[in-house]
């Protein structure tokens, strides 16, 4: 039996199908305005005239797009569990390298208190 999505799979699927809808209407919104400003000149005979009427149209148009998804975007509710999930991750994280550069700094002085300064290196050329 398949597993039910969970809501953070179910909202960013959701999100996903917005994007992929607005995405679709820019595409529309541009091509379909200069399409038709193609036909116009070709029946016409008006050269540019309407392809580029059909430009700034679909300018517009897809402009106007980009506005509704920064709005949609900006409607697509945060799911509390999962940036609480997220700000945890990030608070174990640090205290795990805090607690490894603790561990680094202590065998560096413990080292210095035994007098042992690492490991003997190569003399340079210029040393010999």
């Amino acid at each position: 039996m398949r597993e039910r999505p969970t809501p953070v799979q179910r909202s960013r699927w959701q999100a996903i199908g917005q994007a992929a809808g607005i995405g679709f209407g820019i595409a529309a919104a541009l091509i379909l305005p200069i399409v038709g400003g193609l036909v116009l000149d070709g029946r016409l005979g008006r050269a540019p005239l309407f392809t580029l009427i059909g430009v700034a149209v679909g300018l517009v148009a897809a402009g106007y797009q980009l506005v509704e998804l920064t709005k949609a975007a900006n409607r697509v509710p945060v799911d509390p569990v999962a940036v609480e999930a997220a700000r945890r991750r990030r608070a174990d994280e640090a205290e795990a390298q805090r607690r490894f550069l603790a561990q680094v700094e202590a065998r560096a002085q413990a080292d210095l208190d035994a007098g042992n300064r690492g490991p003997e290196r190569a003399p340079r050329r210029d040393e010999e």
